[in-house]
């Protein structure tokens, strides 16, 4: 049995990863329930980080600290670089004292995969982390202040997803859903993206708690997306047609040189 103490008590990823635990536990159960096996190896409490809840809380008896609380999905401007090192890389660093103090065995810490930059296509073990944005930035500090403070009893792990995916996401694949849903007409290019479901997001969080995992991991989905199909399989689901107009990769190309927009949703980004 591992008890979890989640920060974030409002966060998609918390909330979805809280139902993924309790439907698993609730369909173990009816398998189970004439052998009386059935137990949940995960409970989760959860507390708010906007409110300061997370200063309060008591930490003792907690085999895991959850951090999933970040300022993320804002229109970055410099007047919010501290609030920026204040939610994304003070706080964590501060229950991460805590945690310690109390005897936690295990701190995971959401990070993300931009603390990469914006410029690299193709991400390896080796690909040095070199931020562009606040937010990448406060997080990749936040990760090297965590990881100066693991010792034999107190593991650290810290998780750099690429975009999640999934029912009531945020983010860019909203957008790029709101984008398939009203523009039928796209061009032929074709493209190499890494993605993870948010089930299989859940079911990866499971694992580094039930094995007290440390490290970096870059968690993804078996196969990679492909921008233009990924919009004609929404669109279907949606049933309606997509024009996909050949001879026109070109152009996206010469406009992914100038406009970042472009190059975010149609250039390549990929774990190897």
């Amino acid at each position: 049995m591992k008890k979890v103490l989640m920060i974030g008590a409002n966060s998609y990823i918390g909330n979805a990863f809280e139902r993924y635990i309790n439907d698993k536990y609730i369909d173990n159960k009816y398998i189970n329930d004439n052998t009386n096996t059935s137990e949940s190896t995960i409970t989760i409490d959860k507390v708010q980080a906007s409110n300061g809840d997370w200063k309060h809380v008591n930490y003792e008896g907690y085999d895991v600290v959850l951090i999933l609380a970040a300022i993320v999905h804002q229109k970055e401007k410099n007047s919010m670089k501290e609030l920026y090192q204040s939610i994304n890389c003070d706080m964590p660093v501060e229950i991460a004292k805590k945690a310690k103090a109390a005897g936690v065995k295990q701190l995971i810490f959401m990070s993300t995969a931009a603390v990469y930059g914006s410029s690299v296509t193709r991400i390896t073990r080796y690909t040095k982390e070199l931020p562009d944005t606040l937010y990448g930035k406060s997080k990749l500090e936040a990760e090297i202040k965590l990881k100066v403070m693991e010792t034999e009893d107190f593991h650290i792990a810290i998780i750099r997803p690429p975009m999640v995916y999934g029912e009531g996401c945020k983010g860019n694949y909203t957008r790029l859903v709101k984008l398939a849903t009203y523009n039928p007409i796209y061009p032929k290019i074709h493209n190499k993206r890494s993605m993870i479901q948010i089930d299989m997001l859940c079911s990866f969080l499971e694992e580094v708690i039930e094995n007290t995992g440390c490290g970096t991991y870059l968690p993804q989905d078996e196969e990679y997306a492909d921008t233009i199909m990924t919009i004609k399989r929404i669109r279907t689901i949606q049933g309606k047609k997509t024009i996909i107009v050949p001879g026109t990769a070109w152009l996206v190309r010469i406009a992914m040189k100038c406009i970042g927009a472009v190059r975010k949703m149609f250039g390549d980004w990929w774990y190897e």
